[in-house]
């Protein structure tokens, strides 16, 4: 009778002990899997190939302090909110990357420059670069493909003065997607076809615009407010416009 009581007991402080190891080896897996969180988990986001690398350079980082995250040769699509950490000064995004989704790099501070790679379609999608306030450089490699900036994407980034290079592959600018930056001039390529309401509202340092597309005409340019309150005092128009927009 005792001694199945004492084996009883054992057991029951053996089991204990192994949930409790258990737990706190889960809570360790969680914390080091938070870099990994994403909003949206139907689509398999990181591969183990994309997770080392990023793992990699999250570590280079950290030991040498550069403030750069560079996933050229990361296989990733789709960059989620909470993906990346608010650590890094410049990211260079992979030429695989086919979406940065909704306020994935929302208020990130520290962010300074944005490189993207020979992309065959990306879609930035709402508020993904809304408030990055020190973000100033947006760079994109040997342009190709089609990119779509979706509304407020690059909203209230006070710092940004040119996107001329972001633009060459642009096919649809969203709404506000510029809203109260401070861009200085804008070249509309021939491949855009859609620009929003109030896509470069509040731009106050925007003062020469010019356009290459007729495509353009089919926009909403005449009714949009596209430049409200910007002082735009010269614009180019290498195409034919039957009316006048601005």
């Amino acid at each position: 009778m005792y001694i199945l009581m004492i084996l009883s007991i054992i057991i029951s402080i053996i089991l204990i002990s192994l949930g409790v190891i258990y737990y706190i080896d889960t809570k360790k897996k969680m914390k080091k899997e938070q870099f990994w969180s994403v909003s949206n988990s139907k689509k398999g986001v990181f591969t183990d190939k994309a997770k080392l690398c990023l793992q990699k350079q999250i570590k280079y980082s950290n030991q040498h302090t550069t403030g750069m995250l560079q996933l050229n040769e990361c296989k990733i699509t789709d960059i989620y909110v909470n993906s990346v950490l608010n650590l890094y000064k410049k990211i260079e995004f992979p030429e695989y990357l086919e979406a940065i989704h909704t306020k994935a790099f929302y208020n990130y501070s520290n962010l300074r420059s944005i490189k993207f790679w020979n992309n065959k379609s990306l879609t930035l999608h709402p508020y993904c670069f809304y408030k990055c306030y020190n973000l100033e450089v947006i760079e994109i490699n040997k342009p190709s493909g089609d990119i779509i900036l979706n509304e407020y994407c690059f909203a209230e980034c006070k710092k940004i003065k040119t996107i001329n290079k972001l633009l060459s592959s642009v096919i649809k600018i969203g709404k506000s997607a510029f809203l109260n930056t401070n861009i200085t001039e804008i070249i509309f390529p021939k491949n855009l076809t859609d620009i929003g309401p109030l896509a470069f509202n509040g731009c106050k340092q925007l003062s020469k615009v010019t356009f290459n597309s007729v495509k353009l005409i089919n926009t909403n340019l005449s009714t949009g407010n596209v430049f409200k309150d910007c002082p735009v005092n010269e614009v180019i128009v290498n195409c034919k416009l039957d009316q006048q927009y601005i």
